[in-house]
């Protein structure tokens, strides 16, 4: 080969390797533009997921912070108000309301005369999350009752007056329901305590019912006796209950609280027949008594005269008049004129017994009718105190008549003498 073939072999040779060496360089700056884009990309991507994560912490902050905000307002509008000059009676019932929300925030243990079990000594003692756990419950208890406290200066100072700053500075409840039972209860005194036992009679015996009145008012203010002797050592059972109804309606539900018990252990003769049970029957006896006044329109009075000489009218001797009670007239056993005329006198008809027709009593007063009652049974409107003779529903042309219901029935005659008027 000759000189100048090798010189441009080898010149071509260097051209080659300087041709590659570029190349590889050109390959290099290509992996690293591209190691930097990846890296840029990944680090985009992480921000980005970063910067979503943190949104949605946030948003999530956001509603757990609004549900807290929307669970303190409901309760808020949950807690009764104890206003100033409250009565026993109405606090009672905003008790059974404060309760309900104790128990809604599990804090209603603490809503005691006693102090709970769970509690350290004291407020900064506490140890283990149980501790802890009883304390923030029994200072949210105390947050509850403030608020309901807050237009109540004596509930108040009761709070107040709980609190030591050294180991309770939030308060302790026990001695501020203490200060409440003692104040709005009688859960203070003993049961033999004169005094608690008159004021609950006191109560008891203010409750009043006359004929037309509804009896849910009567069971409401019953009702609220009861709770303000709940939790005391006097407190008013099923069986006080039923016998201050019977004491206080009106003879209008006599049948009922004779009969009513009575069919129930027909039925059970196991069951108990139940304060609720009595308050049910009553009310049906006064549903069907409206209906009746609204068919048949304001009662008329009905006057009874007798014709035995010496108790008749005014005019022949001492009777009662149709107007008041009659005087001694002209030929009975006192002055010429007597004393009649004027007034509501038991000879009118209001004053009647409808059982026997007498009018020196009623109804629910008639010694016959308590006699025979227990035998008295209507085939026809299955019910107790009268039989079909007596039926109104039965006879309609025999309700309001003169001589009582009782000559209509087994016992007594359909002859309308004067026997039928005579007092029993």
């Amino acid at each position: 080969m000759s000189t100048g073939e090798e010189a441009k072999e080898t010149e071509a040779s260097e051209e080659g390797e300087e041709f590659f060496s570029i190349e590889e360089e050109d390959t290099e700056e290509e992996e690293e533009g591209l190691q930097r884009t990846s890296i840029a990309a990944t680090s985009t991507v992480v921000t980005t997921i970063k910067k979503k994560k943190k949104a949605t912490e946030y948003e999530e902050d956001e509603e757990d912070e609004d549900a807290n905000m929307s669970s303190s307002g409901s309760m808020f509008k949950q807690i009764p108000i104890f206003k100033k000059g409250i009565t026993a009676a109405e606090f009672a019932v905003k008790e059974v309301a404060l309760k309900s929300v104790f128990t809604l925030r599990n804090c209603k243990e603490f809503y005691s005369d006693t102090k709970h079990a769970s509690l350290p000594s004291t407020e900064a003692a506490a140890t283990g999350d149980d501790e802890e756990s009883a304390v923030k419950r029994h200072n949210l208890a105390i947050g509850i009752l403030t608020l309901a406290s807050q237009e109540n200066i004596t509930l108040t100072s009761y709070i107040e007056e709980s609190k030591d700053d050294v180991n309770w500075p939030s308060g302790q409840m026990h001695l501020i329901v203490i200060e409440i039972n003692e104040r709005y209860k009688e859960s203070g005194t003993s049961a033999s305590d004169p005094h608690a036992k008159l004021d609950q009679k006191k109560m008891i015996r203010a409750l009043t019912m006359k004929r037309n009145d509804d009896p849910n008012e009567l069971f409401e203010a019953l009702a609220a006796i009861k709770l303000i002797y709940s939790g005391t050592k006097i407190p008013l059972k099923d069986d006080d209950m039923k016998d201050i109804i019977f004491e206080k309606v009106p003879g209008l539900y006599s049948n009922t609280l004779n009969t009513a018990e009575r069919m129930f252990k027909m039925e059970n003769p196991s069951g108990t027949f139940t304060y609720r049970m009595l308050q049910k029957e009553i009310l049906k006896t006064y549903k069907f008594s409206q209906k009746n006044q609204d068919r048949q329109g304001p009662t008329k009075e009905v006057v009874l005269t007798t014709t035995t000489t010496g108790r008749g009218d005014a005019n022949n001797g001492r009777g009662r008049g149709a107007n008041g009670r009659g005087g001694r007239g002209r030929q009975g056993r006192g002055g010429r004129q007597g004393r009649g005329g004027g007034g509501r006198g038991r000879g009118s008809g209001k004053w009647a017994c409808h059982y026997c027709g007498s009018d020196q009593h009623l109804k629910r007063n008639c010694s016959q009718y308590k006699t025979e009652r227990g035998e008295l049974w209507c085939g026809h409107c299955d019910s107790a105190g009268h039989d079909e003779g007596m039926c109104f529903k039965l006879h309609p042309e025999r309700h309001g008549g003169q001589g009582g219901s009782r000559q209509y029935s087994k016992f007594g005659s359909t002859d309308t003498d004067s026997t039928a008027l005579t007092e029993c």
